[in-house]
C-alpha cells in the first residue's frame, strides 16, 4: 500500500488509486495487494467522477479540494493524483485510518 504513496517533491505527493463508480456509497477500501481503492457514487460522465474523488481526498487529508490534482488517467479507473502540502506519513496514516475492510 505504501509503494501508491510517492513524495514527488518537496511540496507534493503523487497516489495511484483505483476508482469504480456508480456505488451506494462513498468508501476507501485497500485492496489484496495493497492498492488503495475508492467507491464513488457519481456516473464517470461530464468529470462528475473525477470532482467527487478530488472531494473525498481533500475530506480524508483534511485540506482544501484545490490542494489534490488528477495527473494521469482522468478517463480511466486507474487515475495518479497529486496532493500539495501534505507529508508522505501524514497522508498514508489518513488513508490508513479512512480505510473500510474489504
Amino acid at each position: 500500500m505504501e509503494q501508491g504513496v510517492r513524495q514527488r517533491s518537496l511540496d507534493t505527493l503523487t497516489i495511484a488509486i483505483q476508482v469504480s463508480t456508480r456505488k451506494k456509497h462513498r468508501a476507501l477500501h485497500i485492496g489484496p495487494q495493497g492498492e488503495f481503492v475508492v467507491w464513488l457514487m457519481s456516473t464517470p460522465r461530464e468529470n462528475r467522477a473525477n470532482e467527487e474523488l478530488r472531494e473525498f481526498l481533500a475530506e480524508i487529508f483534511a485540506i482544501s479540494r484545490v490542494q489534490v490534482t488528477i495527473l494521469r488517467g482522468a478517463h480511466s479507473r486507474s487515475k495518479v493524483i497529486a496532493v500539495k502540502d501534505l507529508d508522505r506519513s501524514t497522508a498514508i496514516e489518513a488513508l490508513i485510518a479512512r480505510a473500510e475492510p474489504a
